[in-house]
């Protein structure tokens, strides 16, 4: 007879025995592109912003 224990088929179940075949388990493949998207992302944005900090801060010095 059939014993889900020793099912290799069906490793990747829920708590009620059906398979995950939702969003984020389809996007899993993708994970690290996510992490490495959104850490240059961060990285970007961190940059920019001592950029506009320090710089565009000791341009409006020099105007006056």
């Amino acid at each position: 007879m059939w014993n889900k224990l020793n099912d290799a088929e069906n490793t990747d179940v829920d708590n009620h025995g059906e398979p995950r075949n939702g969003f984020f388990q389809r996007l899993k493949k993708y994970k690290t592109f996510f992490y490495l998207f959104f850490g240059f992302l961060m990285a970007s944005l961190i940059i920019y912003a001592f950029y506009e900090y320090y710089f565009k801060k000791s341009t409006s010095k020099r105007k006056r």
